[in-house]
């Protein structure tokens, strides 16, 4: 299996799994609504205006109001005729005094002259106070991106400089797949070596691929009683041939943290690089000017380092170059 066919491969199982998450999250979504919707008391108080409550029958009819009963009783009703008539009380007659006849006498108590109301005097304002200046609060400046993930037991982190513009990965090529590979292979790994299934359902077939990713093993790969492993490295393999290698391995059952010896060396640290990524105006954003910052220890692995952080490819929308960092670290590491 070639680097381009296992990236395609995790892109479509990071596709399903991505579909089937988001399925999944909106059908629970769904569900949450519906509880909510059913589940939900409804309060009196969110409605306005008058509230109507009919007592009464079942179906909540208005029934037609029924003339009042008056008290039953053995008392006949009095005879108005036989009532006494009402004695009716006259108003007195007016008493005339001595002045001129058909005039009244004026009131005693009413004022000889009227009292003038004292006028309401303006009210006094303060005056205006100055107006306050509102403190001046600094702008946060905003924080540099930074992107982290883990691969076979290392990780990595990714930080910019911060930038008006959006910074992100757009691909990226695992680097553990130019890491020195193990001096020594089991016997049982060898053997674990084959053609997958689902790609050569013919048994013919996957027999002659299994034959040919053998073939391309022993090329790097010699085959000796004399070790404590039956297979031994024949030298250093080129970075470019590495990625297919490792897969190979891995399909086959290679335990990273035990048989990945490049993670066993004493005194192995992380790896540091320094880098500049153009921007979008100078056409697709590239990486320039990596260097190496901090060694690991071990020149091979900081060249497979350098190399595989190469392969990534980043999008930059701001008008200038940013610069950042990258350290790749062993996770367990001695």
């Amino acid at each position: 299996m070639t680097r381009a066919e296992w990236l395609r491969e995790q892109d479509r199982r990071r596709y399903a799994v991505s579909w089937l998450s988001s399925a999944l999250f909106y059908i629970l979504a769904a569900t949450l609504l519906v509880l909510f919707g059913v589940l939900r008391v409804d309060q009196v108080s969110e409605y306005s205006g008058p509230v109507r409550i009919r007592i009464g029958s079942a179906e909540g009819l208005e029934a037609e109001p029924r003339p009042l009963e008056s008290p039953d009783s053995t008392e006949p009703a009095p005879d108005v005729e036989a009532l006494p008539p009402e004695k009716v009380e006259s108003a007195p007659a007016p008493v005339e005094t001595a002045g001129a006849p058909g005039t009244w006498p004026a009131s005693a108590s009413a004022p000889s002259t009227a009292r003038a109301e004292p006028k309401p005097e303006p009210a006094r304002t303060a005056p205006a106070a100055p107006p306050v200046a509102s403190p001046v609060v600094p702008q946060t400046p905003p924080a540099p991106p930074v992107i982290k993930g883990s691969e076979v037991g290392n990780s990595y982190e990714t930080t910019f400089e911060a930038s008006s513009g959006t910074i992100s990965r757009s691909i990226y090529e695992p680097v553990w797949l130019y890491m020195p590979l193990p001096e020594n292979i089991d016997e049982f790994i060898y053997r674990g070596i084959e053609a997958r299934k689902d790609r050569y359902p013919d048994e013919a077939e996957r027999a002659k691929a299994t034959a040919e990713l053998k073939r391309e093993f022993e090329r790097w790969y010699s085959h000796s009683l004399k070790y404590p492993y039956p297979w031994y490295s024949k030298g250093e393999v080129p970075l470019t041939e590495r990625p297919r290698l490792w897969l190979m391995l891995q399909a086959a059952g290679l335990d990273f943290f035990k048989e990945a010896d490049y993670r066993l060396r004493p005194g192995l640290k992380p790896v540091e690089l320094s880098f500049r990524l153009t921007s979008a105006g100078s056409g697709n954003p590239r990486l320039e000017e990596v260097h190496l910052v901090k060694s690991s220890g071990y020149p091979d692995i900081d060249d497979a380092v350098l190399y595989g952080f190469k392969q990534a490819s980043f999008s930059n929308s701001a008008d200038r170059s940013v610069s950042g960092r990258f350290i790749y670290r062993f996770e367990g590491a001695r």
